[in-house]
């Protein structure tokens, strides 16, 4: 995503960035600055994609373009050839790491051993599977306006397009919802930067304006007069802007991404082309539509994408942000009591976290609005009769919930190795730095770029130091691990851990 527009790195404490990770993010300071002694976390994609490729070549990697995995094939435990919906096949001489966004071996090799426990998961435990307190469906965490009486009913009662449940499930229960996905796009304003180019239109005769209606009741509210209410647009290098989601009704697709995680390759496509097809409308809406307030539209007029960016895909990003599919569900599973508060994993460390444990938007529904000062501004409606009961005294509000910490903590804690592993009775040489074995909750800490960095980093040791030793990955010497990550600058432990 550091290359598909994801420009505004999600950092926490830039302590734990060490290692390769810290290696990357100085590279692109120094693309700018050639002595530049710290990092920079702003990136260009074109630059970031730059930067990956000169760190692949300079490691004498071979790269080799796949399609979509169709089946995993093993021997025993291990894993020995991957099979491509093409009718390719790669054969797997010693470890895989699974470092996509869509897990897709890790699904696959799942589904490969259906007499096995499951090693792959996705969606919300329950509260209770882990003893989390965060885990489940959550109550709404808000954005500046989302504690408005906006009604997420049509005139007829039955709910408007854009929401995704009429009743919510009791607080704390377990659901396959995966939080939105959107796309982070690359954008400029008009006279900031020669590269600008108008947003794209939607393809003719697929917009339906009253898909809308939603959004045109957010921008009727008091106060609206500019697109970035809507869209955060942070800043990047060369007056370039990083444009993600920033309401209720913004560019994060809610509810689309459900069914992706366990998707073939063609529904996930259809999924991808969906969520393009929803941006685009969205930005549209917002400078065309006679309901959206003149000011609103005049600043959305004002934000096109930029002109050096993308160029093969008109300037639009090629990479579906991902942020939640599946995860492995190893002999252990990082759980919330593990980083909240931090436990101390000594040798088993391989590098460090600090972010909240950060959920977008599962699901949008009908919620009752709270007095000020309450702990939620709103509640989800889980009853008929509750919403009729809360249409009729005006308190009918329009949530999202989906947000697991209960507190924006960025407080360090280390990462064990073992959320690496799938089980053993699964996988001996499969790892994956980007679907971990970790809960929901913890996930949403774990799933920003730089401790995908970070457990990547770690991945590679343990496949060479697994493949060099001909066994299995779980039974890698972590001392060994420990000690060769220290010495490619790996962060793994704070002066609040004894064994530093």
């Amino acid at each position: 995503m550091c290359s598909g527009g994801l420009g505004v790195t999600d950092q926490g404490d830039t302590f734990a960035i060490g290692g390769l990770a810290h290696e990357f993010f100085l590279r692109n300071a120094r693309v700018y600055n050639s002595s530049a002694q710290d990092p920079l976390y702003k990136l260009e994609p074109h630059v970031a994609e730059q930067l990956f490729l000169q760190m692949l070549d300079e490691a004498n990697v071979t790269r080799v373009p796949v399609g979509a995995i169709s089946h995993v094939e093993f021997s025993g435990q291990r894993i020995v050839s991957l099979g491509f919906e093409d009718g390719s096949s790669f054969a797997v001489p010693e470890v895989i790491i699974d470092a996509s966004y869509e897990a897709q071996v890790v699904v696959g090799a799942s589904r490969a051993l259906p007499d096995q426990p499951p090693f792959m998961t996705f969606g919300r435990e329950a509260a209770s599977t882990y003893k989390e307190s965060w885990g489940g469906r959550r109550e709404p965490f808000g954005y500046p306006f989302d504690s408005r009486a906006i009604s997420p009913l049509a005139d007829d009662g039955s709910l408007l397009p854009l929401m995704t449940t009429r009743l919510s499930a009791p607080v704390g229960s377990g659901d396959a919802h995966v939080q939105g996905y959107n796309f982070r796009l690359c954008a400029v304003r008009k006279g900031e930067n020669k590269n600008w180019v108008p947003m794209p239109d939607p393809t003719p005769g697929s917009y339906n304006a009253s898909d809308w209606e939603l959004l045109r009741r957010f921008a009727a509210l008091p106060g609206i007069t500019n697109v970035s209410q809507f869209v955060g647009c942070g800043q990047i290098p060369l007056g370039k802007l990083d444009c993600n989601n920033g309401c209720l009704v913004s560019t994060d697709v809610t509810g689309l991404s459900w069914s992706f995680p366990n998707a073939n390759a063609s529904v996930r496509a259809a999924i991808t082309a969906a969520h393009k097809a929803y941006t685009i409308a969205f930005f549209y809406t917002l400078r065309t539509d006679p309901a959206i307030p003149a000011t609103v539209r005049a600043s959305a007029q004002d934000l096109g994408l930029c002109g050096d960016e993308f160029e093969s895909n008109g300037n639009f990003p090629e990479q579906l942000y991902v942020r939640e599919a599946a995860r492995l569900v190893g002999d252990r599973v990082l759980v919330q009591s593990d980083l909240w508060p931090a436990t101390d994993f000594g040798e088993a460390s391989i590098g460090m976290g600090s972010y909240a444990a950060d959920g977008h938007y599962s699901t949008r529904g009908p919620c009752v609005l709270q007095p000020a000062g309450a702990v939620h501004h709103c509640l989800m409606v889980t009853s008929e009769a509750e919403l009729q009961a809360a249409l009729a005294n005006g308190t009918l509000g329009t949530g999202g919930e989906g947000y697991v910490g209960d507190v924006n903590t960025f407080a360090l804690y280390q990462i064990p190795a073992w959320v690496l592993f799938p089980k053993r009775s699964g996988a001996t040489n499969l790892l994956s730095p980007t679907a971990p074995s970790a809960s929901h909750v913890t996930f949403a800490s774990l799933r920003v770029e730089p401790q995908f960095m970070i457990m990547g980093h770690a991945a590679g040791d343990i496949a060479a130091m697994a493949a060099g030793a001909g066994g299995a990955v779980q039974d890698v010497p972590l001392p060994e691990l420990h000690e060769r990550l220290a010495a490619e600058g790996a962060v793994l432990c704070h002066d609040t851990f004894p064994h530093c």
